[in-house]
């Protein structure tokens, strides 16, 4: 029988672009509770942003559930998100390891209009050129959501829960197999950042 005393809601932080999602979605498969991409919920087709208030209801109605696991950055949300978790993960990679895979992803879906959710997709322009660029966001705020998940962790802000800081995929991989996972994280996201075919 399956131990019960697993945790079973989990908030995934992070830098931009640092494996939140695919990490997200793994913990999600392997233990079969429920996962909830903010920003996916975010955005409408053509890049129209749902309001505040709107997404705010809607993760509200997904973190009041038993189980769940949830990535995003959200300030906003804290009270729906990490506050409500079990364990917060944050992925504490390096910058270089970070803009490294920012820049892969974003060549790729440029180069294959991949969606990254529905109706929503890149262009070189918007990806590189607009105040939305992907690569000049994760420059911008790396530094800054260190320093915040930082605080955060030392002075245990969201009060009793685990608190997993891992500053690579090697811990990351360590950590996720206390969780009955196997599946090397560190695979998964090398496969990610290849082009299909």
């Amino acid at each position: 029988m399956e131990s019960t005393d697993r945790p079973l809601k989990f908030a995934v932080v992070g830098s931009g672009c640092a494996g939140k999602t695919t990490v997200s979605r793994i913990i999600s498969q392997q233990l079969n509770i429920n996962f909830v991409e903010i920003d996916a919920v975010l955005w409408l087709p053509g890049w129209v942003e749902r309001s505040k208030d709107e997404l705010r209801r809607i993760i509200n109605e997904e973190t009041v559930r038993d189980s769940w696991v949830i990535d995003g950055n959200y300030r906003y949300l804290y009270d729906l998100t990490v506050f409500r978790a079990d364990v917060i993960i944050w992925l504490n990679f390096s910058f270089i390891s970070v803009f490294r895979r920012t820049i892969s992803r974003t060549v790729r879906r440029t180069i294959t209009h991949e969606e990254m959710f529905p109706g929503c997709s890149e262009t070189f322009y918007k990806s590189f050129f607009t105040k939305h660029s992907i690569p000049w966001r994760v420059m911008k705020k790396w530094k800054k959501k260190r320093i915040q998940y930082r605080k955060i962790f030392d002075e245990k802000t969201f009060g009793d829960k685990e608190y997993i800081e891992c500053h690579n995929q090697k811990e990351l991989d360590q950590y996720v197999s206390t969780l009955g996972i196997n599946k090397s994280l560190e695979y998964t996201l090398q496969r990610e950042e290849q082009p299909e075919g």
